[in-house]
């Protein structure tokens, strides 16, 4: 299989853009909302391109940590298949990665404060990779994965916006809190094995009850927007 081939069914299965740029535009939306005002079409523009690759880099990453489990679970997809019949078969992926986090940079240089924001990305991949090396020998089940692997999508909100000087607690956390909780929701009523995990029915009601409690938040703090 070619390079450009397998870059494009890779694609096409793991990143359908019906699925991941609704989520592009709500992980931007967010981050304007925690910037605390409303961006000029530019600059939304920009901070859904830049929401969109920041989710395709860590998707691939996160491809990349699980594949050896994948090639027994999911054979079936094109990654494990490509892997298993040459293990070099990866690379292209890996490369592609790296240009599009690259990009990234170049794209957060061009904003205000792009010290604090690649220092963000810096410290949430640094992490990640952490989470990746140690998970085993920290034998965390399928209900804390989640919740770990899930922060990524709050630090990409506030990578996206556009207003950094504008960010405060009370905008940032009602916007990016809502981002985390609904996602973990999301995540326990999809995934079957994170549902199902110990203690899984109560940490879904707590989260719940605190994704009901933020527009609250926001109200007595003056709203997401001022």
């Amino acid at each position: 299989m070619s390079s450009t081939k397998l870059i494009y069914d890779y694609w096409r299965e793991r990143y359908p853009a019906s699925v991941f740029v609704p989520l592009a535009i709500l992980l931007a939306a967010a981050g304007a909302a925690a910037g605390g005002s409303l961006p000029t079409v530019r600059d939304a523009i920009k901070s859904c391109i830049l929401a969109y690759t920041l989710v395709l880099v860590f998707r691939i990453v996160d491809d990349l940590a699980d594949l050896p489990s994948d090639r027994l679970r999911y054979p079936g997809r094109v990654l494990a298949r490509a892997v298993s019949v040459r293990a070099s078969s990866r690379t292209p992926i890996v490369v592609l990665a790296l240009v599009i986090a690259l990009g990234d940079v170049l794209m957060m240089m061009s904003q205000p404060r792009p010290g604090a924001r690649i220092a963000v990305f810096a410290a949430i991949s640094l992490f990640l990779g952490l989470w990746y090396h140690r998970r085993a020998r920290l034998r965390a089940g399928p209900l804390a994965g989640a919740h770990i692997l899930l922060l990524k999508y709050p630090a990409i909100s506030l990578l996206t916006c556009a207003s950094w000087d504008g960010l405060t607690p009370h905008t940032a956390l009602p916007s990016l809190g809502a981002i985390y909780l609904g996602l973990c929701i999301y995540e326990q009523v999809h995934d079957r094995a994170v549902r199902e995990s110990s203690g899984a029915p109560w940490i879904f009601a707590a989260e719940l009850g605190l994704l009901a409690g933020l527009p609250l938040l926001a109200l007595s703090t003056g709203g997401f927007l001022r």
